[in-house]
């Protein structure tokens, strides 16, 4: 019944009529020690071994990843492709977004306000006592902003 459960991702409904139960007892079922027990046993031998599988093909998948984001590849056939330039910068954006470096597109061409202190000496007459301004840049005005 895990298996069913866990490796196949049935339906508890399917499970306790392949198993000749009432739904009502292997929900009863589900809830003991020993099936809790026996349910995560198998989700972290299943773990186990797909983390193995994947570590053993990730020499492969970083040599394609580096075969996508290259300006050309060769073929088995010895015969050079020029790899596309927006495919090229789309493949290096999400593997520099997967290793962490991620960009922030959400608040790209967002107007950017800026606190700035201003010196005494800087300070325009009748405005000693104005400490700060407030710069700012918005990109949708080609970068001009309002003071």
């Amino acid at each position: 019944m895990v298996e069913d459960l866990i490796l196949r991702g049935d339906t508890q409904r399917n499970v306790a009529k392949k198993h000749g139960v009432s739904e009502a007892w292997l929900s009863r079922l589900r809830q003991t020690a020993l099936f809790k027990e026996e349910e995560s046993a198998l989700r972290q031998l299943k773990r186990t071994e797909n983390i193995t599988k994947l570590n053993a093909i990730v020499l492969a998948a970083v040599a394609a990843l580096e075969e996508v984001v290259s300006p050309s590849f060769e073929r088995e056939d010895g015969t050079v492709v020029e790899n596309d330039k927006k495919v090229r910068v789309k493949a290096a954006k999400e593997i520099l977004n997967r290793a962490g470096y991620k960009s922030h597109e959400k608040n790209e061409g967002q107007p950017i306000s800026i606190n700035m202190y201003i010196p005494p000496h800087m300070r325009k007459p009748g405005e000693e006592d104005k400490e700060t301004i407030t710069i700012t840049i918005d990109p949708k005005k080609d970068g001009r902003g309002d003071e």
